[in-house]
């Protein structure tokens, strides 16, 4: 059963997917990818770090691919971000400097969820104490 916290970190690690999957795909569609393009950076974007996380602690194999609900979430926001994109194309590409506001809002959103995130992983694999630090 759940625990309060692990379902908050739960939902933390869906918002940070979330909101490094929109500003992977959004990158992608400035640089004008197509569908598979765009949901490839934001899979990239959303899952990379975590990726390379679990393996720098040794937790093989990493949860991007033990628990794929994180990779669909990923490559929906990406598809959602893409066809809202191609809908609004006309109005998407004219608002260039607004898009790069809201991007630079999703990217910061991201990094402060993933950095707890990260936090909690590295004191979980033991990597919490003040061992080197002390004078």
């Amino acid at each position: 059963m759940n625990t309060l916290t692990e379902t908050l970190f739960t939902v933390l690690e869906a918002v940070g997917t979330v909101a490094f999957a929109v500003s992977g795909a959004t990158v992608a569609l400035q640089r004008r990818l197509d569908v598979f393009g765009v949901m490839l950076l934001g899979l990239t974007t959303a899952l990379g770090g975590g990726c390379i996380r679990d393996l720098l602690l040794g937790r093989t194999p990493p949860v991007m691919f033990s628990q794929p609900l994180y990779a669909i979430v990923a490559i929906a926001t990406s598809l959602v971000v893409f066809l809202l994109a191609w809908y609004w194309r006309i109005g998407f590409f004219g608002h260039m400097v607004l898009i790069d506001r809201v991007n630079n809002i999703f990217d910061a959103l991201g990094l402060g969820v993933f950095t707890v995130i990260g936090v909690r992983a590295g004191i979980a694999a033991g990597y919490g104490g003040t061992r080197w630090c002390s004078a």
